[in-house]
């Protein structure tokens, strides 16, 4: 299935700030007869959904925002987001050794006694991984595009060897908009709108 490209470039602190969203699911409720009703999940991961834009801004700002926009092509090419709300794992859970598998996928684990959540992590930053076997730091090739360890020789974790990691996270996102408009207040100054974003499934 084709995807949308998602550019290896972090949306400006200075656009970032003043972003409102988070998770987002789309779930079906059926009503029966009696007043029960029945649930569909369409989705099993959640969406971060929001917008972003803060009222007046300096005009360097504005110019950054729409510079950045122009390059995404609107809708058509994604970007990488810092959720400030969330956006670590410690300790992380990844896997369990079996002596033969050598690739396992970054995730976040959300703990529930009903009903715990797991999030597949696509984009960890760069720099930030570390990845432990059996509580032990092990080298291993981190995948930044898609969330992937893969280990090498004796590095291979041997079996019920617990995989472990810390790491921190973007967002792929992308505008949910083909069109901006900032409205400048004075010759230093512009408003930018509330522009919707909405995360990319990878």
């Amino acid at each position: 299935m084709a995807t949308i490209p998602v550019d290896a470039v972090r949306l400006p602190v200075t656009i970032e700030r003043g972003a409102r969203g988070g998770p987002s699911y789309r779930t079906n409720v059926t009503i029966l007869d009696g007043g029960y009703e029945v649930t569909q999940i369409n989705w099993s991961q959640a969406r971060w959904v929001g917008t972003i834009g803060y009222g007046i801004a300096e005009r360097d700002s504005y110019f950054e925002l729409i510079e950045f926009f122009r390059a995404r092509r609107g809708k058509a090419r994604g970007f990488l987001f810092k959720d400030w709300s969330d956006y670590s794992v410690v300790g992380g859970t990844i896997g369990t050794g079996d002596g033969v598998e050598t690739v396992f996928q970054l995730v976040k684990v959300y703990d529930d006694t009903v009903f715990p959540y797991t999030r597949t992590i696509t984009r960890p930053v760069n720099g930030t991984v570390t990845v432990y076997v059996a509580g032990v730091p092990t080298a291993a090739t981190i995948n930044y595009t898609t969330g992937t360890v893969t280990f090498s020789g004796p590095n291979t974790p041997v079996a019920a060897a617990a995989v472990t990691a810390d790491f921190e996270f973007d967002v792929p996102m992308r505008f949910d908009t083909d069109a901006i408009s900032v409205q400048l207040e004075w010759a230093e100054a512009g408003r930018i709108p509330n522009l919707p974003i909405i995360e990319v499934r990878e």
